[in-house]
């Protein structure tokens, strides 16, 4: 979709995804990985479609997925080292991290083949990486926000704030749908998506079910660890 520059270093030989929505610039030394994510907050938009137009690799996208858990897994610990038990109920520390390397990736994956098939049912035209580089770029952005609501929910239930927990979760999921849309909303595939009247309801549809996926996983996740540490 990207018209390449007239002069300047060489593209990639892999061609940039049409989700790009603005061509890559030249060889401008960029931020680390984990500044351009906190940097993010500032511009969604402008951090997803810097991101596209960098054109990174599987290797790459993979590993912004498994910093992203793998550092929620360590922020689960605490809970699991200190937090109350249920009745009947064993310690096992580091059951979180040990998930999140293992069993969340997958759900990570699916959830993100689910999007981009949505997407290219609208007449999108965005290669599945592309799809899976919004998800685990999303992941790695939201990070501060799950790591510190994981983080939190120790002292908040020592503390009698049984409720907080969840209701941090419900912020956590509302900020995490926030960033989902203006990742997508950056995209070209979005203008084609609105271009047409039942394509527009059928989007509106499939973001309500991509909320109930999320909403889904919010609530999964808050029932697992009240169930491990009888919360």
């Amino acid at each position: 979709m990207s018209e390449a520059p007239a002069s300047g270093p060489a593209p990639s030989s892999r061609p940039a995804g049409p989700l790009s929505g603005a061509g890559a610039g030249g060889a401008t030394r960029r931020a680390p990985m984990l500044a351009r994510s906190v940097n993010a907050w500032g511009d969604l938009s402008g951090s997803i479609r810097a991101e596209l137009a960098a054109d990174p690799s599987e290797a790459k996208i993979f590993a912004w997925l498994m910093i992203a858990l793998g550092l929620e897994g360590l922020a689960k610990l605490p809970m699991e080292l200190a937090g109350p038990l249920a009745p009947g109920a064993e310690r096992m520390p580091g059951i979180g991290f040990a998930l999140s390397l293992t069993v969340a990736p997958l759900f990570w994956y699916l959830l993100a083949w689910i999007a981009g098939a949505m997407v290219r049912s609208l007449g999108g035209t965005g290669s599945y990486r592309d799809h899976r580089a919004i998800w685990f770029w999303q992941g790695l952005v939201m990070l501060p926000v799950s790591a510190a609501t994981t983080l939190l929910e120790l002292p908040l239930r020592t503390a009698g704030f049984g409720w907080a927990p969840g209701a941090l979760s419900l912020v956590s999921a509302f900020l995490s749908l926030l960033v989902f849309w203006r990742f997508y909303r950056a995209t070209e595939d979005w203008g084609r998506m609105l271009a047409d009247r039942r394509r527009m309801i059928a989007a509106a549809i499939y973001l309500l079910a991509i909320a109930l996926l999320v909403g889904w996983a919010a609530a999964s996740k808050m029932g697992a660890m009240g169930a491990a540490v009888g919360g």
